[in-house]
């Protein structure tokens, strides 16, 4: 079997993605995702979390929210220096804005890789 590139890792999301939004299915994507990343190990995985780190800190939402939900899922404690670096620009916001509700979201997930058990304990 042929090691997963992130082109490919890039392709299946998009196939996926557009699969779910044709059958207004939000979560479908997320089943798919978790289905996919769940088996797999060493240099598969280091490819995706590599990937999902990236969308942690770019525009688009749908990625930034697959991404938040795989590294959430399987605990990905490789993610906390690029969730780290996301909430640098939103870490003062405060009140009723999508700003301090992505901060509060963000918290969440540094705090509970924080406290994962790392993989080799």
């Amino acid at each position: 079997m042929n090691p997963l590139t992130r082109a490919g890792f890039e392709s299946l999301w998009e196939r996926l993605n557009s699969e779910a939004l044709a059958a207004k299915d939000s979560n479908r994507a997320w089943r798919e995702l978790t289905t996919f990343y769940e088996p797999l190990d060493g240099g598969d995985r280091e490819v995706v979390d590599q990937v999902l780190a990236e969308w942690l800190l770019g525009d688009d939402t749908m990625r930034r929210d697959d991404a938040e939900f795989l590294i959430r899922r399987f605990e990905t404690r490789s993610a906390l220096p690029a969730l780290r670096l996301a909430m640098k620009p939103i870490a003062s916001a405060v009140g009723p804005s999508m700003a301090f509700v992505r901060r509060k979201q963000l918290e969440e997930i540094i705090e509970r890789l924080e406290q994962a058990p790392k993989p080799d304990s």
